[in-house]
């Protein structure tokens, strides 16, 4: 499949590997039988082909469909590139990856309700609110604009690619309407960096032991070391021969890939990491188009059935809030306010659902502006609903949004990097808690 996608006839992609890799192994016939016969590929040839492809190991084993359809992802890469722009004085337009979630979010519908923030805080909230103006006007004015921008219009009949952006909201990071200036979130970014990087310390730890030479088998050989785990076991236990494991120790080059992937399944260690060449693939997500990851993320190859489950939201001028809690919080406000309850309680409440829900938004902007590579591409999808009503618990807006956000970006970040729950919730409990 990845040769045919990208044009390459057998005899053409064999010269390009050899090439590449500046060896002669690779043939037209060599190739023929890579394609025709999986059992016999040496793990090597796998880890170079992926590399060539621009895949990690298993980006092999599990992409999907989408991902190959060419005119699919050059119609996203093309939007993107058309439509999003950079919050800068010269509006310029996003063309790599990096620059789109760094910038953008990826929004589910169903979790998230997307409005602008000069309506709600350089006008709403800095009007009534910040000026403290409490009487039961003040509520209603914020839950009619709400009502106003509601976005389900903007869900219907789309025939391009669904973009949140209003650029009249592109304001000063120094303009006084805003009630959270930038310095007051460093401190909470930072400690959300700290945390992430404890996450990630603890898995280079749980399988790099500092022994690796030549080859990156050797991380298996050391994890046995560390386990004691014995080859006679392992052959017993995953049928693999025990002349095949002894070549982990004699010749890695000799290990057939199928062998590989069972041991990686039986003993629940990641096969990305004993590939030469997927830490470099998984940082420089450049070299894939936008398209390519936006299939790839939502699993779709037709724009009507993304369109009909997401959208991409910038950053800088849209409030992400999520669905449940906008909707459970404002059928409870109107109920509040009908009965006649406590003005001057109505309105501190109101006023602290919009500020801790603008103040999360706020530190996921200067979060992903930090983070790239590989970690802030698993951020760019906004968190489901399940993630967040299993971090916020039976609350409506987060008490800390620095101790949600935090949260929120381990638990994600943990489920691509095989983190024990063990190790990942001490993390939690010692920095979020």
């Amino acid at each position: 499949m990845e040769r045919l996608n990208e044009e390459l006839s057998r005899k053409k992609l064999a010269k390009s590997l050899n090439k590449y890799f500046k060896t002669k192994y690779y043939t037209e016939r060599i190739i023929g039988i890579i394609e025709s016969d999986e059992t016999y590929l040496k793990f090597d040839v796998v880890d170079e082909m992926c590399c060539f492809f621009n895949l990690t190991i298993q980006d092999l084993l599990y992409k999907k469909w989408p991902e190959y359809n060419q005119d699919f992802t050059d119609y996203f890469q093309n939007e993107t590139t058309k439509y999003c722009h950079l919050p800068d004085e010269n509006r310029t337009r996003v063309h790599q990856f990096s620059q789109l979630i760094s910038h953008f979010n990826l929004v589910n519908k169903q979790d998230w309700i997307s409005f602008p923030k000069y309506d709600f805080i350089q006008r709403v909230y800095y009007d009534y609110f910040e000026k403290n103006v409490i009487d039961y006007s003040t509520c209603e004015i914020a839950l009619n604009t709400f009502k106003f921008h509601y976005p389900n219009y903007l869900y219907k009949n789309n025939s391009g690619l669904v973009i949140k952006h209003d650029s009249a909201g592109i304001l000063s990071v120094t303009d006084h309407r805003d009630p959270i200036s930038n310095d007051a979130l460093k401190n909470g970014v930072e400690k959300i960096e700290h945390a992430i990087g404890l996450l990630l310390e603890v898995n280079t730890h749980k399988y790099d032991q500092g022994l690796f030479t030549s080859h990156n088998i050797e991380k298996l050989i050391e994890y046995f070391r560390c386990h004691n785990i014995s080859l006679n076991n392992l052959s017993s236990n995953t049928l693999i021969p025990l002349s095949t494991l002894k070549n982990l120790y004699k010749n890695p080059k000799k290990l057939y890939f199928k062998d590989i992937q069972t041991l990686c399944n039986y003993l629940d260690f990641p096969i990305n990491e004993i590939s030469n060449y997927t830490s470099d693939i998984q940082d420089n997500i450049d070299a894939k188009n936008i398209g390519e990851h936006l299939a790839k993320l939502t699993n779709t190859g037709e724009i009507e059935s993304f369109n009909q489950q997401y959208y991409l939201t910038s950053q800088e001028t849209q409030l992400l809030i999520p669905s449940y809690c906008y909707e459970s919080f404002i059928r409870q406000m109107k109920k509040d306010l009908n009965r006649g309850s406590d003005e001057t309680m109505l309105f501190m409440e109101f006023k602290h659902f919009i500020f801790q829900w603008h103040f999360f938004n706020k530190l996921k902007i200067l979060l992903s502006q930090k983070l790239n590579g590989k970690i802030g591409r698993d951020l760019f999808y906004m968190f489901t609903k399940t993630e967040i009503e299993s971090a916020l618990g039976n609350k409506l807006y987060p008490s800390n949004p620095v101790n949600l956000l935090g949260t929120l970006a381990l638990n994600r970040i943990s489920k691509f990097d095989n983190t024990s729950n063990k190790e990942l919730q001490e993390i939690i409990e010692e920095q979020f808690k």
